[in-house]
């Protein structure tokens, strides 16, 4: 608790700055997971994210306005009383309203904090109970009034509306899941293979496990199924492939298997990728089908995807092997 309100602290009291920013201004949001804290959610996607901070964005280097977005083992209850004084807040802290979605009921609650004598900058609060953790999760973003009706209402509401725990696709065997990115759609497709879509439809991931000892033939038996336009086979002189089997960077999996297929050298070209991690006679996939601009836009949301891929009697293995 200590070290979170010592990290707003530190960024309360940067001095406003408000030249390079209108009020009008459309903010994207963009997915985002913290994993120590079993939350994900969506942020600000141009917004700055300092170095050894968990859940925290800054709208620019010297600018108060920013959101933080976090869970605490403290009682609910205990925190709201708290938080005035620890955010040294001058004004009462009011309580707007209840707020369900689907995965929590927030107290919203809203403050000021004096910057000096004549500037003032709102708070906004938003507090919840994560019931299966026991954890207190908490939104506060504070901004500059000239700004506050439109972050409010796209940054702050949205954000509120998005955070949930960590959410999973696993297949109907069991034995793969795979994180699902805030806003993201997903869907199992003939009850074979998993699928998830980003709001703008531009990027595509695919998720299998066929049982096989050969990567290649495996990526593109899953590639036929996935649409019959993909079906190909492996040529080195039009492909490209990279093989990873270091252990310090693989873990206990046997390899893993990249292969580009289609590595968009023009803008208007789409990329295809699959991406095989082999374990025990099975090759765990995912394809990513994509293009250069979309790929700018979502690469940390693809690459937490991918490497969110979870391996379910890989993970058997390891908690026994702790276990023994």
């Amino acid at each position: 608790m200590r070290k979170i309100i010592l990290l707003l602290m530190a960024f309360f009291v940067v001095m406003p700055t408000m030249a390079q920013f209108s009020n009008t201004d459309d903010v994207e949001m963009t997915p985002f997971f913290v994993n120590a804290l079993e939350l994900q959610g969506l942020r600000p996607a141009n917004w700055l994210v300092p170095q050894n901070t968990l859940g925290f964005f800054q709208r620019g280097p010297n600018d108060p306005t920013a959101i933080i977005m976090q869970s605490v083992e403290t009682e609910k209850d205990q925190f709201v009383s708290d938080l005035p004084t620890q955010l040294q807040l001058t004004d009462d802290l009011t309580f707007v309203e209840d707020i369900e979605t689907d995965f929590f009921i927030w107290e919203v609650y809203q403050s000021g904090r004096a910057v000096s004598e004549d500037f003032e900058l709102l708070v906004d609060i938003a507090i919840t109970e994560d019931a299966e953790s026991g954890r207190t999760v908490f939104i506060i973003m504070q901004t500059n009034p000239v700004f506050y009706d439109n972050l409010h209402e796209n940054v702050f509401l949205v954000a509120l509306d998005a955070l949930s725990p960590l959410q999973f696709y696993t297949d109907e065997a069991e034995t793969y899941s795979v994180p699902i990115p805030s806003s993201w759609e997903v869907s199992t497709i003939d009850e074979s293979f998993g699928q998830l879509t980003n709001p703008t439809g531009d990027v595509v991931v695919f998720f299998d496990a066929i049982e096989s000892d050969d990567a290649i033939v495996a990526s593109e038996t899953f590639l036929a199924e996935v649409n019959e336009d993909f079906e190909m086979t492996f040529n080195s002189d039009l492909h490209t492939i990279v093989v990873l089997d270091d252990a310090e960077r693989i873990g206990d999996l046997e390899a893993v298997t990249i292969i580009y297929w289609e590595n968009g050298d023009n803008p208007n070209e789409f990329v295809l990728q699959t991406v095989a991690r082999q374990y025990d006679g099975v090759v765990y996939l995912t394809a990513i089908v994509t293009s250069l601009p979309a790929i700018d836009t979502n690469e940390a949301t693809i690459s937490a995807i991918d490497n969110g891929f979870n391996i379910t009697a890989l993970e058997e293995a390891e908690e026994t092997n702790t276990e023994e």
